[in-house]
């Protein structure tokens, strides 16, 4: 087996346009205006059973237009009854922590609490003795 370390043959019928010249591939690449008519014209002129001949900017069109439905359908679906839940936890939360707080502060308070109960009932204990006893009422009175 031989390997040729010869010059291969270029192509030389590849005709580049003149310098100025217009390339038609170029030409045929430029961009219109947007014409807002042509586009709401491209949508009457479907055909269902031929999607795949849309025009391009029907395509992106209809394809947004799932995009944005599947979204909204998937938020109001699945997403809001949730965030409702978690909004509903997050009150239920508030209302446990605050009601676990009220009886932790009594809990350690507590013993105070108890103390404060005996001096009040040993007060109201002397208040009675001082108060007049029914035999005595009646001297009172006169």
């Amino acid at each position: 087996m031989k390997i040729s370390l010869t010059k291969s043959k270029t192509r030389t019928d590849l005709s580049l346009p003149a310098i100025t010249g217009v390339n038609p591939a170029l030409k045929a690449r430029e961009k219109k205006p947007f014409n807002f008519q042509e586009f709401i014209n491209s949508f009457n002129s479907l055909d269902p059973a031929n999607m795949g001949n849309w025009p391009t900017p029907v395509k992106v069109t209809i394809l947004i237009f799932i995009m944005i439905l599947t979204l909204a359908l998937t938020y109001f679906g699945l997403i809001s009854g949730v965030q409702d839940e978690i909004a509903g936890a997050a009150t239920q939360e508030e209302t446990l922590l605050k009601d676990y707080q009220d009886k932790d502060s009594k809990l350690r308070n507590l013993k105070l609490y108890e103390i404060q109960i005996q001096e009040m009932e040993n007060t109201f204990g002397q208040l009675l003795q001082q108060l007049p006893k029914e035999h005595e009422i009646s001297k009172l009175i006169e």
